[in-house]
């Protein structure tokens, strides 16, 4: 019997525009993310008689912008983007207004 594990959560991100690598920036000098550098496969499944393949795919053969990778996991990029943001847990939502003279939301 062979076990795989599969993280199905979001393993890491691209980083596409300008002011979004500057957020990355940001994120990497607060030891958020680092590059992400491993490598990318494919999952190959054969009928229930043959074991899953994995193909890597060659960094030449991506297309695709740089990718970053949360540290010590995903959840720290959120936690870096709340910071500063009020939470209440266990509280029932009935309405939500945006304050127009603000931006902002009650």
């Amino acid at each position: 019997h062979l076990a795989i594990a599969v993280n199905h959560g979001a393993p890491a991100f691209s980083v596409s525009t300008a002011a979004f690598r500057a957020l990355v920036e940001e994120m990497v000098a607060a030891g958020v993310v680092r590059p992400y550098d491993g490598k990318t496969c494919v999952l190959h499944f054969g009928d229930a008689a043959a074991a899953p393949r994995f193909e890597p795919v060659e960094a030449e053969r991506m297309e695709r912008p740089p990718m970053a990778i949360g540290v010590p996991g995903m959840s720290s990029v959120c936690e870096f983007l709340a910071r500063g943001a009020a939470f209440r847990f266990s509280t029932m939502v009935a309405r939500i207004a945006r304050d127009a003279d603000e931006g902002s939301y009650t």
